[in-house]
């Protein structure tokens, strides 16, 4: 079996292994490079053509400047992105994201004012329910809490980056101990 390198831009953009020839399973505009001898070898490799022969490079780690942008944006994903809370009993999915934030803040502001009335609430299902004051407050305290946890977890992990702990992608969507996992969406 031989592995090819498919080229594209200066870039490993795929492997193929096969004992076929591969002109015939792709485009001619297509560019492969035998590979097989190079260990390791892997998909965002830097490839250049120098003196007639190929050279391959893995990519340049990322800086902790990179690493910390992508955690923020971790971060944005999951607290906007919802989350399920009890509020006095009743399950509901409800949006996290800035709009959603506003209007429970505003609910829970109504709620203060009036604790005896029905507020309406729409989940993230389009479903129409009716909380009580206790129960808006709850749903309150339950979103303001998983969006921080959000925020709490950014924290640790920019530290981790900051301190050399962290220092690639995957270890930014899945953080090594002691920093806890990112919260799930539920």
């Amino acid at each position: 079996m031989t592995v090819y390198a498919h080229i594209e831009h200066g870039m490993v953009r795929e492997l193929v292994t096969t004992s076929g020839n591969i002109n015939d399973m792709y485009h001619a505009s297509w560019t492969f490079v035998d590979v097989t001898d190079i260990p390791n070898i892997a998909v965002g490799w830097s490839a250049k053509k120098v003196h007639g022969q190929w050279v391959f490079n893995p990519p340049a780690p990322p800086s902790p400047d990179m690493l910390i942008r992508r955690a923020m944006r971790k971060q944005q994903g999951i607290a906007n992105a919802g989350t399920s809370v009890n509020a006095g009993g009743i399950f509901l999915k409800t949006g996290t994201d800035a709009t959603s934030l506003a209007h429970i803040h505003t609910l829970m502001t109504m709620a203060q004012f009036n604790p005896r009335a029905q507020f309406p609430w729409t989940d993230s299902s389009g479903n129409v329910i009716y909380l009580n004051a206790s129960q808006v407050a709850d749903l309150n305290n339950q979103v303001s809490a998983f969006v921080q946890s959000t925020y709490n977890v950014l924290s640790m992990v920019v530290a981790a980056i900051k301190g050399g702990k962290i220092i690639s992608p995957s270890q930014v969507d899945d953080p090594p101990a002691p920093v806890p996992a990112w919260p799930k969406n539920t």
